[in-house]
């Protein structure tokens, strides 16, 4: 348990502002957690990303995250006229609530939105994985991944970052013509 450091993270909010970066969090985990925590802090926010959890709330999350990743490729394959089973890289199980929001974002057409439904979903995601965890690992361990939702969803605020998604869509639009 982490009793001070926990109690001294400032409260976030979906859409609120982000009261310090993900960098300043890792450093104050790498300082105030023991060695095998802080690596599953570090795995948690990609760093490295082929790590496994040892974690059973960061093993959760990464099973969501497949989960997610093979739910929108499933979509977008219907979306293609191509073969879902075909496409889909690994195995992820079903998650009906995963299923509706990203069928959800794919009918929303101003882009920007459809990203907003799915990090919502993966910020309710997050209640859940902390939901009654208070000074544990995992509380820490959803703070430092919703402060990196809150980055995301900062940079889309600004002028380089919305930008920078348009880029991100056209492209995707262009290997999606090219296919």
């Amino acid at each position: 348990m982490y009793y001070y450091f926990a109690s001294t993270l400032p409260m976030i909010h979906f859409d609120g502002s982000l009261p310090f970066s993900v960098e300043d969090f890792e450093r104050d985990c790498e300082r105030l957690l023991s060695p095998r925590d802080y690596a599953q802090i570090r795995i948690a926010l990609g760093r490295p990303e082929t790590a496994q959890a040892a974690h059973p709330a960061l093993a959760g999350w990464q099973a969501f995250e497949q989960t997610l990743e093979s739910e929108t490729i499933r979509v977008r394959a219907q979306q293609l006229g191509r073969n879902p089973a075909a496409e889909v890289r690994a195995e992820g199980g079903f998650d009906a609530g995963i299923a509706q929001a990203v069928a959800q974002a794919f009918k929303t057409e101003d882009l920007l939105e459809a990203q907003r439904l799915i990090l919502r979903l993966k910020w309710d995601r997050l209640d859940e994985l902390a939901l009654n965890q208070g000074f544990s690992l995992a509380a820490i361990l959803s703070y430092g991944l919703r402060l990196q939702i809150l980055e995301q969803l900062n940079a889309y605020k600004t002028r380089d970052g919305h930008t920078r998604l348009e880029e991100i869509m056209e492209q995707a639009s262009e290997s999606v013509n090219a296919e």
